[in-house]
């Protein structure tokens, strides 16, 4: 998906059409063939040809040649016959190798800033994608949290399952309830454990069906309170939310790496002296005093 991503930005200009995939890659006009021509592509006998495949020399001139496993037919003939134009004058050139550039201007160029900008553009125009990556990145914990949350939203984080493509025989069950196969979203939001954290928290709410994935269960609950509000209820979530996610990772990892056996009570008193920690490092001792006690009467 990545690089299907980076090489919507690229356009080739065909010389011998080796390094040029006919259908997926930009080269005739700003869009790719498969997506200017999806009849016709359905029909291809060759969906991931490189366009030197697709041409057909005779003598000093030569031709395309769309190869398809059956005649098309109503619409499919019409946009053959369309396909067929946009390719009259877009010779391939044997002499000379395929070239490519970046952003579809050879005046532009690259740079790791402009590559970045054009990555996260769809979410510029996206105010709930703006809001929920702010909500990561600007949470008051360490940079390995943040980047453990955005693992977690992902569906990256080396759960048991995920590890089945490297490990076939793994037994996949959920060392903190032993009760379900333990995915990203079993262990940080299914699991009767990871309930328990997010109930005694007061957010046992937050855990609906409506929201299908970590990010959306993520942004529900840090999208209660704008990332410009810097009120208490603003900055005990901001802080609370990681705290319980990376309390119940490493309590999954004590019992699994270092053989423990799992408590409720020692998986409280870890989240407790997380947020001791991260809140003294961020807002002082009065401000985590009252976290604690927020902590201690929600039921």
């Amino acid at each position: 998906m990545g690089m299907e991503r980076f090489a919507s930005a690229c356009k080739w200009i065909a010389g011998d059409g080796n390094s040029i995939l006919f259908w997926s890659d930009i080269w005739n006009g700003e869009e790719s063939l498969r997506t200017h021509f999806p009849l016709v592509f359905h029909i291809s006998n060759c969906p991931e040809g490189r366009a030197s495949s697709f041409w057909e020399t005779n003598g000093q001139a030569g031709g395309w040649h769309l190869q398809l496993f059956r005649p098309p037919s109503g619409s499919e003939a019409s946009q053959a016959e369309l396909l067929t134009r946009a390719l009259q004058g877009r010779p391939l050139v044997l002499y000379r190798t395929d070239k490519v550039w970046w952003g579809r201007s050879p005046d532009e160029g690259y740079s790791v800033r402009n590559g970045y900008l054009w990555w996260r553009r769809p979410a510029i125009h996206n105010p709930a994608m703006v809001e929920y990556r702010r909500a990561i990145w600007g949470s008051v914990v360490p940079l390995k949290v943040k980047a453990f949350i955005w693992l977690v939203c992902h569906g990256r984080v080396l759960t048991k399952t995920y590890c089945l493509k490297w490990c076939p025989n793994l037994n996949t069950t959920c060392v903190l309830c032993e009760g379900a196969e333990e995915t990203t979203d079993h262990l940080f939001r299914g699991c009767p454990v990871a309930r328990w954290v997010w109930g005694r928290l007061g957010m046992l709410c937050t855990y609906q069906s409506e929201w299908p994935s970590m990010g959306e269960f993520w942004a529900a609950v840090t999208g209660m309170t704008t990332h410009s509000d810097w009120s208490l209820v603003a900055k005990v979530r901001r802080l609370v939310v990681p705290a319980g996610l990376w309390a119940i990772c490493l309590s999954r990892n004590s019992v699994i790496f270092r053989g423990q056996r799992f408590y409720q009570e020692n998986l409280w008193e870890l989240l407790e002296v997380l947020l001791r920690d991260w809140g003294r490092f961020i807002a002082g001792a009065s401000f985590i005093e009252l976290h604690i006690g927020v902590l201690h009467i929600m039921p």
